[in-house]
């Protein structure tokens, strides 16, 4: 009676993500999740950066000068930039 050997099955280990570096099983060797957060930095690193907006009147008594935006007293007349604010519109 001949012996009879069991076929050795050799296997492949799946590529590694080129992202996070996890064996991968997805076609494209990099996981879908991970394709979008490549994306989402592409994208982002595209774009200009997005223009700081002047600080809203923390309170009922404060004003934004239209200079350095900086919040002064609604009474001052002038600010420490050297902005001098003009009459209310009211008087």
């Amino acid at each position: 009676m001949a012996s009879i050997s069991k076929p050795t099955f050799v296997a492949q280990k799946p590529p590694l993500c080129p992202v996070c570096g996890k064996p991968s099983y997805s076609l494209g060797g990099v996981h879908p999740q991970c394709a979008v957060s490549r994306a989402d930095k592409v994208r982002k690193a595209s774009q200009p950066p997005p223009k700081p907006k002047p600080a809203a009147a923390s309170g009922q008594w404060k004003k934004t000068c239209p200079r350095c935006h900086r919040q002064v007293a609604a009474r001052r007349y002038t600010c420490e930039c050297g902005h001098t604010f003009g009459p209310s519109p009211g008087r």
